[in-house]
């Protein structure tokens, strides 16, 4: 008898078994066996990255990163509990993306993440008596913000300067598992930090030569 098999026809006499029992210990032996199957393990989330491509080339002779954001980590903000959060990614994005290519030059470029941010807000159901018993409706909405300042410094003087934004939102499901929701959090981290990062560099190749190589 295969393992499975041999499962199935031990999970099926252990039922028959109790039927011989009393009805309080068939409840008692039901939560016991309840309690054995393990639930799915928790998805694994690698780091968010993004040198897919080469970075951009600045004639520059580093890049320094910083932030005037900080995650307060109180509700509606959620962005801290994020397997990646927003901050982290960005990070990332600063440090895959972009490339200091003049070291004996006599300009320095500044990236500042403003914010980073994405609120819960908890929707209220749009069908009522027995049609809302009926219909699996969304239960929250994530709004995501995010924001950066890019600066050039030359021989100490700021002669480049913009700030950047983007924006999205996405909803779960009621009934949604912590997995559904980690995986919806993942995506949205790695989606918002995408369109930052499309708005830095069209703004570089846009409002920032000559300290951006042509690639």
């Amino acid at each position: 008898m295969m393992g499975g098999q041999r499962a199935a026809w031990l999970r099926q006499s252990e039922i028959r078994d109790m039927s011989r029992l009393p009805a309080r210990l068939v409840v008692i032996a039901l939560l016991s066996l309840a309690g054995c199957a393990s639930p799915p393990p928790p998805p694994s989330f690698p780091d968010i990255r993004f040198t897919d491509t080469p970075p951009l080339q600045l004639d520059v002779t580093e890049i320094g990163l910083y932030a005037t954001f900080q995650p307060s980590g109180q509700l509606p903000e959620v962005d801290s509990s994020f397997p990646v959060p927003p901050v982290t990614a960005i990070q990332n994005w600063v440090h895959d993306r972009l490339a200091a290519d003049n070291p004996t030059g006599t300009a320095q470029a500044r990236v500042t993440i403003l914010d980073a941010t994405v609120r819960q807000v908890a929707l209220k159901p749009t069908t009522t008596g027995i049609e809302n018993v009926f219909t699996k409706e969304q239960a929250y909405r994530y709004d995501g913000h995010a924001a950066a300042r890019i600066e050039i410094y030359d021989k100490g003087v700021n002669v480049r300067t913009a700030t950047v934004e983007a924006s999205l939102s996405r909803s779960i499901a009621e009934g949604s598992t912590l997995n559904d929701r980690d995986q919806l959090w993942y995506a949205m981290s790695r989606d918002l930090t995408t369109s930052l990062g499309k708005a830095i560099e069209t703004q570089l190749r846009a409002t920032f030569p000559p300290y951006i190589r042509a690639q």
